[in-house]
């Protein structure tokens, strides 16, 4: 039985590994869904021997999609079972919107207030957000749908915005299809002989590779101070958060536009910007202090490495044009 099952693989394994995924997909009305009831006791019974072999190993919920896992977990919550995990495995099928439009972020707030609620009654750390295969699948060659650019820039502002609440997602690495088309950083092309079809051996690099090798490393060498709250005639539109170097300290700002191009200034916080490129590498030109910004991630280096007051940015200024 479960118990018996448990208790095995928690004696033989469980200083092995490095952690439990626990199911997939309970949330799902397919075969492997269990109803929470049932499953808050298979959560306990797991977590009794995991405290018994291995009680440094955490356990996390697997697979859960998001349309059913809030009120799935607080069906669990009901129960007295989220005391029992250190973290829920989240899948997010971003379709075709940006990370704003999705409401990404404040999804991810919400599925971790609902995990949280039963920790911070019983005083236990607050539970961790895995979230894998985060994508948007490149639509098209030529025109409708998303783009390899859309697809690249998506995944940077999605990392961005993630990197606020301490989660980093695991990303689709390769297109199994051989096509470009798709979910995927890379892929590799298949040659084609009747009857004879091989698949070469290199990959070939989507923009969203470089995206990512550059958001990366700038989050490797950056620490962030604060996400603004940009003014803007249409809320929300213009995002913008405040970085520290580590090597000399001085501030960045990354900034982007959901839909609409526009520029952004940052002098009347008492800032300037110095240089600015976009998270492709490009430079950016700043012209009397407004530096361009679109749907990419503009890198800007301001001239001062000195803390700036909260509410100075709120002088962050934006607009469509640099008139």
């Amino acid at each position: 039985d479960w118990e018996n099952y448990v208790m095995e693989m928690m004696r033989l394994a469980g200083r092995n590994v490095k952690g439990w995924i626990l199911w997939n997909t309970p949330d799902s009305n397919s075969s492997l869904g269990v109803p929470p009831k049932r499953f808050a006791e298979m959560l306990r019974v797991t977590d009794k021997w995991r405290q018994r072999y291995c009680p440094e190993t955490p356990i996390v919920l697997g697979g859960m999609s998001r349309d059913t896992a809030t009120t799935y977990l607080a069906e669990l919550e009901k129960e007295k079972a989220l005391q029992h995990i250190s973290g829920v495995n989240l899948r997010v099928d971003a379709g075709v919107t940006s990370p704003e439009d999705g409401r990404l972020i404040e999804y991810i707030e919400e599925l971790g207030h609902a995990a949280s609620n039963d920790q911070s009654q019983n005083g236990n750390k607050k539970p961790q957000i895995l979230l894998t295969d985060l994508d948007w699948a490149v639509e098209r060659e030529g025109s409708g749908g998303l783009d390899a650019f859309d697809q690249a820039v998506y995944l940077s502002r999605a990392t961005f915005l993630l990197d606020r609440l301490g989660i980093h997602p695991t990303l689709v690495l390769q297109n199994q299809d051989n096509s470009r088309i798709g979910f995927g950083m890379a892929y590799k092309k298949s040659f084609s002989i009747p009857p004879m079809k091989q698949k070469l051996p290199t990959y070939q690099l989507k923009p969203a590779w470089w995206a990512m090798v550059r958001t990366k490393q700038l989050l490797t060498d950056a620490a962030i101070e604060t996400a603004l709250e940009v003014q803007d005639i249409f809320p929300g539109r213009t995002r913008c958060m405040i970085y520290r170097r580590k090597s000399d300290k001085k501030l960045l700002a990354i900034a982007w536009r959901n839909n609409d191009p526009g520029w952004i200034s940052f002098l009347k916080t008492g800032a300037a910007s110095v240089k600015a490129e976009d998270i492709m590498g490009a430079p950016v030109a700043i012209k009397g202090g407004w530096t361009p910004i679109g749907k990419a991630p503009v890198i800007i280096e301001l001239n001062t490495n000195k803390k700036i007051e909260d509410h100075a940015f709120d002088l962050v200024t934006t607009r469509d044009d640099p008139a």
